[in-house]
């Protein structure tokens, strides 16, 4: 057994019971990643409370918040987040393009969205230690002051994800297997 036990409905703390139980209810199914965090109740829902800001609070389109999942999770080496957003991305319009973009380390065609691309990995490289220098192509790209920190947002929300599955080992869920992908960094 793991140390970190991937939970059913059955098996959560009873502190993370009734957030796993809507987790299961969106989704249809309980994913492993929830099931991991619900070990910790202030994890599970401080994960699922960052990822409903970021689509009820920002600037960023739904399009927009899964190529900052996929971006930053390829940066991490998340082969479970890589999964699992590639699968919700492409169900959005005109995505896969980018997604394969992303998953390759190719550059993205969308002028747009390579902005956004490139910002994320900026504020990862500068660890946010930016200045105005470095913010002016992302706003000449479209994009609004208030989401130059809602980009850290998003690195926020999908480090605490890709770091939980690191350390759990997560594995894949059945219904992400087709979109399954192993990180060419690895050793």
């Amino acid at each position: 057994m793991a140390i970190f036990p991937v939970h059913t409905l059955e098996t959560v703390p009873d502190d993370s019971r009734e957030q796993a139980e809507k987790t299961a209810e969106r989704f249809g199914f309980l994913p492993n990643l929830v099931a991991v965090m619900a070990e910790s109740a202030g994890v599970m829902e401080g994960y699922e409370t960052l990822h409903k800001l970021l689509m009820t609070k920002t600037g960023f389109t739904p399009a927009e918040v899964q190529l900052l999942a996929l971006t930053i999770s390829r940066r991490n080496g998340c082969t479970y987040c890589i999964a699992a957003h590639s699968w919700r991305a492409a169900q959005s319009k005109g995505m896969v393009p980018t997604i394969e973009s992303i998953r390759t380390d190719q550059p993205i065609a969308d002028p747009k969205m390579a902005a956004l691309a490139d910002f994320a990995n900026l504020m990862l490289d500068k660890q946010g230690r930016l200045d105005e220098e470095d913010i002016k192509p992302f706003l000449a790209a479209g994009f609004e002051r208030r989401q130059v920190m809602e980009v850290v947002l998003a690195i926020a929300w999908k480090t605490l994800s890709n770091y939980v599955n690191h350390m759990a080992d997560t594995p894949l869920d059945d219904m992400f297997q087709e979109t399954k992908w192993e990180n060419p960094d690895a050793s």
